[in-house]
Parts: structure tokens; C-alpha cells; sequence
């Protein structure tokens, strides 16, 4: 797993290392130019946001989806089934400490 995120991080430095020397070659100003941590963050937000699609204006009524109202379960208070016709009388023992 280590060799993943090495192999990972050094990618993401290369196209670091790449995108100063394009800034330079551009004669870019050097406050413009993004720092590692910047230049990294960028990087995730946009891999993030690869394939999601946002939904623009005011949704219609078609989108939505009809929710089906479930009653609500039945809560059982005291012992089981088997507890309670299991012919034993289950008091609470007082025991010496």
C-alpha cells in the first residue's frame, strides 16, 4: 500500500515540477504561481469533481420520487416468547456481597 501512495505522490510532484516550469516559461509573476500544497488541492478538488453533474434551475416534478409511508415497527417490551412460556419464574436473587 505504501508503493501506491509513493508512486501516487510522485506523479502528482512531476506534474507539479511541470506545471512551475510552464508558469516560468510564461513569464508568469511568481505570487501567481501555485505552491505544492495549493497546486495539490486543486488536484483532488478537480478529481472529485470528474464525473458529477449539476443539476441547474429549479427541479421538476417528474424528478421526484414518490415516498412510500411505512408504519412504524412495533416496539416488544420484556423478555421473549421463549422467556416468558419457558414454565420458570425468572425473580431477581439477592445474593451476599
Amino acid at each position: 500500500m505504501p508503493l501506491f501512495w509513493n508512486t501516487l505522490t510522485m506523479g502528482l510532484i512531476n506534474a507539479w515540477l511541470l506545471y512551475r516550469r510552464d508558469c516560468e516559461s510564461l513569464r508568469l509573476p511568481k505570487k501567481s504561481i501555485l505552491r505544492r500544497r495549493s497546486f495539490q488541492a486543486q488536484v483532488a478538488s478537480a478529481l472529485v469533481e470528474v464525473n458529477t453533474t449539476r443539476k441547474r434551475g429549479r427541479p421538476s416534478h417528474e424528478e421526484e420520487e414518490p415516498t412510500s409511508h411505512t408504519p412504524p415497527t412495533k416496539i416488544r417490551k420484556g423478555p421473549c416468547v421463549d422467556v416468558q412460556k419457558d414454565m420458570y419464574a425468572h425473580w431477581p436473587v439477592k445474593v451476599a456481597k
